[in-house]
């Protein structure tokens, strides 16, 4: 008998504890409208191909920041 894959589901928490501020990774579940396939009481829980999503839309975001981690502002003479 064949064993079946069972789904993981992740909250933006657990998804953020794989790397990335968990500011950058709402960010990126907004922007891009990603709607969670479920729910888990009041926490948003999302599956394996929106993970997907996210990585690349912070994998973008980490490809556009200077190398020396200074923000966009800080380059242009912002605040510091």
């Amino acid at each position: 008998m064949k064993a079946s894959k069972q789904q993981q589901l992740l909250t933006i928490g657990e998804i953020a504890r794989l790397g990335a501020p968990i500011h950058r990774v709402e960010y990126a579940v907004q922007s891009l409208g990603i709607r969670p396939p479920s729910r888990a009481g009041a926490l948003r829980v999302f599956d394996d191909a929106d993970l997907n999503t996210i990585a690349g839309a912070l994998s973008r975001a980490r490809d556009r920041m200077p190398a020396d981690g200074a923000s966009q502002g800080e380059l242009e003479g912002g605040a510091k």
